[in-house]
């Protein structure tokens, strides 16, 4: 149903479009082409679901994991510039994910 749906939609669109499905707009002096998104419906399996779930929560905790880092380190800057130490000094923030792996 959901898939018929947006194929429905896209046909339309592309209909307006053109043959190529891209539309073009003007960007300071040059034609750049319009990004375009597609969504899916997902028919998973029982197995696959579980899949899944393991894989959201493993990102989930590696995300929290970063920004629980991320907030230490700002806690840190805070305390330093409390006891008066210059800002070229500070203990760095990891914002990049190569930064958070060290």
């Amino acid at each position: 149903m959901w898939a018929r749906r947006y194929e429905r939609r896209g046909a339309r669109r592309r209909a307006v479009r053109g043959d190529r499905g891209q539309e073009r707009q003007r960007v300071r002096g040059g034609l750049s082409p319009v990004l375009q998104a597609y969504r899916f419906a997902l028919d998973p399996t029982p197995a696959q679901v579980r899949a899944l779930a393991y894989h959201c929560g493993a990102a989930r905790k590696a995300f929290n994991e970063g920004l629980a880092q991320v907030k230490r380190c700002l806690d840190r800057q805070a305390a330093e510039r409390s006891y008066g130490v210059p800002d070229d000094q500070l203990t760095g923030v990891p914002w990049t994910l190569p930064a958070l792996r060290r």
